[in-house]
């Protein structure tokens, strides 16, 4: 890749609609990095239906009832942002960005937490902190508090920045397209380990063990 986008280059790409922020950003959220907010939709899993996770047993009740993943989770919905959504110290949520955000192909990001935040004990992603060239959806994050007290979180609020930067020569393919399972939401969503490429060969390698048993 080449250079991180500048303040002033990041203002010529989002003239140029290189990248599109949905609603339209405010002056204040654009400097060296774009600073995105915080949704009003977070998921979480539910103790007393997920005592464990197993991405065999998840890739088989998806096969056979695909409603009964998300019955596993609660989805908590915080519309008004004067509601905090509550994230308890050790807890994990998933949520995702106010804004929608597209990138053209030749434009790739790197989703970092704020200062401010970080200082508290929030952590915005766990490991999935890079944004494909050619995304377009709502940007997720993974939410830990690492902190020692609980933190009320309120939608709207800048919690995160996305560093970005421009590919130093035509990319061979989309790549989000590559990563679709996860491309164009609005809302967050859960993960699906089991739909990894890896993971089937793995699995099915499990399975052969388990028939010679």
């Amino acid at each position: 890749m080449t250079g991180i986008l500048s303040e002033v280059e990041l203002v010529q790409a989002m003239l140029q609609r290189e990248v599109v922020v949905i609603p339209a950003t405010s002056v204040d959220q654009i400097g060296p990095t774009l600073d995105l907010r915080l949704g009003t939709q977070f998921i979480v899993k539910r103790m007393d239906r997920l005592p464990h996770y197993d991405p065999r047993e998840f890739r088989q009740t998806h096969d056979e009832d695909p409603e009964k993943i998300m019955r596993r989770y609660e989805i908590v919905k915080r519309v008004d942002p004067q509601q905090p959504f509550w994230l308890h110290p050790g807890r994990f949520a998933v949520g995702c960005t106010l804004e929608y955000v597209h990138l053209d192909p030749q434009i790739g990001g790197d989703l970092e937490g704020t200062s401010s935040w970080a200082r508290e004990g929030l952590n915005v992603h766990s490991t999935a902190g890079l944004i494909h060239p050619g995304h377009s959806g709502t940007i997720t994050f993974e939410l830990h508090n690492v902190g020692t007290h609980p933190v009320a979180l309120y939608s709207g609020t800048n919690v995160a920045q996305l560093r970005l930067y421009r590919l130093a020569g035509p990319a061979p393919w989309a790549y989000a397209d590559r990563n679709a399972r996860y491309a164009k939401y609005v809302a967050p969503t859960i993960g699906r380990p089991w739909e990894d490429w890896t993971f089937e060969a793995l699995s099915e390698q499990i399975g052969c063990r388990s028939d010679h048993d």
